[in-house]
C-alpha cells in the first residue's frame, strides 16, 4: 500500500476498517471530502497467512480471539484486528438478510435505510463486487466432509442448501478463519478497500484510537502508533470498529449511557466426528453447504474450520484415552458445528483495558443448544460417523449412538456446554427512540454532533444468519444517505 502523508485536519475520520469500513470508506472517498481511515491491526501480505496457527491467531484475533463472556457457561467471541476487519478472518459467507428479519426491521423503523428503495440492488452489487459464488469443486474428491453431510441430509430429507461465499480459486487449504494463504478468498482489502485507496483516501494502520474528543465543532481524535500518541482532528467521526469496540469506544468516552448494553450474539456448538475411512479434512474447505431445515428454529448446521488445533480443543475435556484414539485416526476425523439463535442479551465492560462481557438467557435457549447438538449428532451418525465427541463438559467418552447422545443431553447442566461466538450484533443497536437504543435511524449517535456508528453494533436484533452481508449493506445505505442528505459537515 502506498501511504499518503497525513494531514492535520479531515473532513471524515473513519475508526475501524472491517467489511462496514471498507463500504463507508469506498463510498465517501468518490464525494470531495477528505477522509482519514484509522485502523488497530495491520495490512496482510497472503502469504503471511502460512505462519504459524498460534501466532496468526494473536495477531489476527482481538485478545487472541478469547475474549471472554461470562453467564451461563463462559465462551470466548472472537473478533478481528486487521486490515479489513471480519472478512480476513471470517469464512467468506455472504447471504442477503433474512427475509423475516429485514420485514420487522422495516416495521420497527419506517424511515430507515432498512426500507431503501435501493435495498435489494445493495446486496446484489455487493455480492457481484465480492465475486459471490458456490463451490464448485469435486466434492467426493476435494471435500468429502461436506460430501458425508450432504448425502446424509438427502436420506434424511433434510433442507440443505450451497453456501454463498466470497472465493475464486478455492485451493481447499481449510484456514478460512485464520486468514486464507491462497488469496482465494475475497476479503475487502481487494475490493472495497482499493477502490478507497485508488480516491486518494488516507490510511493510519497499527494504530489504537485511545479517545474522541469534542473541540468547538470538530472533533480531536487520540490514536496510539508505535507507542506514541498522536492527536488530529476533523469535522465527522465514523465509527465501524466491530461488535464490541464501537460500543466500548462510545462508553470510555462518555458519548452514550446506552452503549454496549444490548450485545446480542450467535452461539456455535462443535461436534467432532470420528468416520470409518480417511476424510481428510485439512485438505477440504469450510462452509460449502449450509443445512437449514431447522432454520424456523433458530438453529443452522454445517462444516467447520478443521485444523490439528481445533481438534485438540475438542478434545480437551474428554479422557486421554479417548483423546489419544481420535488423534491415532486424525485423517478420518470431520469437525461440524451447529449455530443458534439465542434469546440471550450480553452487557459490554472494559476494566483496567481487559474486555469482557456477562451475559444471560432463557430456559427456551438452554433447550434450543441442546436440541442443535443432538440434530447435528443425529446427522452425522446418518452420514457414517462411528464415534463422535460432544461439546459437553460432562461428556468424557465418545458417543456411538443418538441413545448415547440424548442420555449426554438429558444430564448436561447449562454449565456443562462449550460454546464460541464470532458474530455479534446490536451493542449500539438503531432505534427511533434514545431511551433504548445508541443510534438514531441515520446512524447518528444520541445527542451527539456528527458521530455516526455504521457496522453490526446498530443493527437493530440478531440476524439468525452470517452477517457480512447484511453488515455491508446497512454501511453502504447508511453512507449513501449521508451524502445525499448532507448529513455531514
Amino acid at each position: 500500500m502506498k501511504f499518503m502523508k497525513l494531514n492535520n485536519f479531515y473532513d471524515v475520520i473513519i475508526i475501524g476498517s472491517g467489511p462496514a469500513g471498507s463500504v463507508v470508506a469506498a463510498n465517501l472517498s468518490q464525494t470531495p471530502k477528505s477522509i482519514l481511515l484509522i485502523e488497530e491491526g495491520a495490512k496482510l501480505a497472503d502469504n503471511f497467512f502460512e505462519s504459524p496457527l498460534s501466532y496468526l491467531t494473536s495477531k489476527l484475533y482481538r485478545h487472541s480471539g478469547a475474549l471472554p463472556f461470562f453467564g451461563p457457561f463462559t465462551f470466548p467471541f472472537g473478533e478481528a484486528k486487521a486490515f479489513g476487519g471480519g472478512s480476513i478472518i471470517n469464512g467468506g459467507l455472504i447471504w442477503n438478510t433474512p427475509a423475516p428479519i429485514i420485514k420487522r426491521w422495516r416495521q420497527l423503523l419506517p424511515n430507515s435505510v432498512f426500507n431503501s428503495q435501493t435495498w435489494n440492488q445493495t446486496e446484489l452489487d455487493i455480492a457481484k463486487k465480492l465475486g459471490i459464488s458456490t463451490y464448485s469443486g469435486d466434492f467426493k474428491k476435494d471435500n468429502i466432509a461436506s460430501s458425508l453431510l450432504i448425502n446424509a441430509c438427502m436420506d434424511l430429507n433434510w433442507k440443505v442448501v450451497l453456501g454463498p461465499r466470497a472465493l475464486e480459486g478455492c485451493q481447499n487449504l481449510n484456514k478460512c478463519s485464520t486468514g486464507c494463504p491462497s488469496g482465494a478468498k475475497q476479503s475487502t482489502p481487494k475490493n472495497f478497500l482499493q477502490t478507497a485507496i485508488n480516491n486518494n483516501c488516507a490510511f493510519s494502520l497499527e494504530s489504537k484510537v485511545i479517545s474522541i474528543n469534542k473541540r468547538n465543532k470538530s472533533y480531536e481524535i487520540s490514536y496510539e502508533k508505535n507507542k506514541i500518541l498522536n492527536k488530529i482532528n476533523c469535522n465527522n467521526v465514523i465509527i465501524t470498529a466491530g461488535a464490541t469496540q464501537s460500543a466500548n469506544l462510545l462508553k470510555k468516552n462518555n458519548l452514550s449511557k446506552n452503549a454496549g448494553t444490548n450485545f446480542e450474539f450467535h452461539l456455535n456448538f462443535k461436534v467432532l466426528a470420528l468416520f470409518p475411512e480417511h476424510i481428510n479434512g485439512k485438505n477440504a474447505t469450510i462452509f460449502t453447504h449450509q443445512v437449514q431445515e431447522f432454520e424456523d428454529e433458530g438453529i443452522l448446521l454445517m462444516g467447520t474450520n478443521f485444523q490439528l488445533s481445533y481438534v485438540l480443543n475438542s478434545l480437551s475435556h474428554v479422557s486421554p484415552d479417548v483423546a489419544s484414539k481420535f488423534i491415532g485416526h486424525f485423517n478420518q476425523l470431520g469437525l461440524y458445528a451447529s449455530m443458534i439463535k439465542p434469546d440471550a442479551k450480553a452487557k459490554l465492560h472494559c476494566i483496567l483495558g481487559q474486555d469482557f462481557g456477562t451475559w444471560k438467557w432463557n430456559t427456551g435457549s438452554f433447550e434450543m443448544a441442546k436440541k442443535s447438538i443432538l440434530y447435528l449428532s443425529k446427522l452425522l451418525l446418518k452420514a457414517g460417523a462411528l464415534e463422535l465427541i460432544l461439546p459437553l463438559r460432562n461428556c468424557i467418552k465418545s458417543c456411538k449412538s443418538i441413545q448415547e447422545v440424548e442420555s449426554h443431553l438429558n444430564a448436561c447442566r447449562e454449565k456443562d456446554l462449550i460454546g464460541v461466538s464470532v458474530h455479534g450484533m446490536s451493542a449500539c443497536r438503531m432505534g427511533n427512540d434514545e431511551k433504548n437504543s445508541t443510534v438514531d435511524i441515520n446512524g447518528k449517535v444520541w445527542n451527539q454532533d456528527n458521530i455516526f456508528v455504521a457496522d453490526s453494533s446498530i443493527l437493530p436484533s440478531n440476524l439468525g444468519e452470517s452477517p457480512q452481508g447484511t453488515i455491508m449493506a446497512t454501511a453502504h445505505e447508511l453512507s449513501t444517505r449521508w451524502i445525499h442528505q448532507k448529513l455531514l459537515r
